[in-house]
């Protein structure tokens, strides 16, 4: 009944964003320790995080190493640098950003 209350309890929080104590209370009728020993577990797990009278999910992103991100997509990047430089005349000013298609 526990795992599965804490299981409930992290799907509502990550479908909700973020949740103050008190709703989670009403929500899954049990006492504040008890949502606090939840959400204890639930922060060791890596999925919220607390935030002043509640919680709020922890977003996963995915970062990929710049390395990768450089040789991805290659072809296209080659195309956007050709297409790009036929606006580009001689002694013309460009500033260019650190991205990966730049």
């Amino acid at each position: 009944m526990k795992l599965m209350r804490i299981k409930e309890m992290e799907e509502y929080i990550l479908t909700n964003g973020t949740v103050s104590l008190d709703e989670l209370c009403q929500v899954f009728n049990v006492s504040k320790n008890t949502v606090r020993r939840d959400i204890n577990k639930l922060t060791e797990k890596g999925v919220i995080k607390k935030v002043y009278g509640g919680v709020t999910a922890i977003e996963k992103t995915a970062l990929i190493p710049f390395e990768n991100r450089t040789i991805q997509n290659k072809d296209a990047k080659m195309k956007i640098a050709h297409y790009a430089s036929r606006f580009i005349e001689d002694h013309d000013l460009i500033f260019i950003d650190s991205g990966t298609t730049t």
